[in-house]
């Protein structure tokens, strides 16, 4: 039974050549144009998460008596439409856009 049988519109069946540890270039959102290498891949709901990219801040509490509370930045899942195998030639797009000498 394929994994999108339960929920086939949440589900997008894509081939995926991407694995654990490959690096890939973001295509769109707020970290277009970034590379980074995979850390996990969770094939049910079609999400991956890049080393670097989609970074989230999260508060703790402190949980015990004189402990003092911290901010974690940490990365979060992006959907796999959204990022492709890294070549060689990919830059980021700072570098990449150059003005045009006539």
């Amino acid at each position: 039974m394929p994994a999108c049988a339960a929920a086939p519109r949440s589900c997008v069946s894509m081939a995926t050549s991407i694995r654990t540890g490959d690096t890939v270039f973001v295509l769109a959102g707020d970290d277009k144009g970034a590379t980074g290498k995979v850390i996990s891949i969770d094939s049910r709901k079609s999400k991956v998460t890049v080393e670097g990219v989609n970074m989230r801040t999260k508060h703790v509490k402190p949980m015990k008596e004189g402990e003092t509370g911290s901010i974690l930045k940490r990365e979060t899942a992006i959907h796999i439409s959204n990022v492709r195998l890294a070549d060689d030639d990919d830059a980021p797009l700072a570098e990449a856009s150059s003005p045009v000498q006539e």
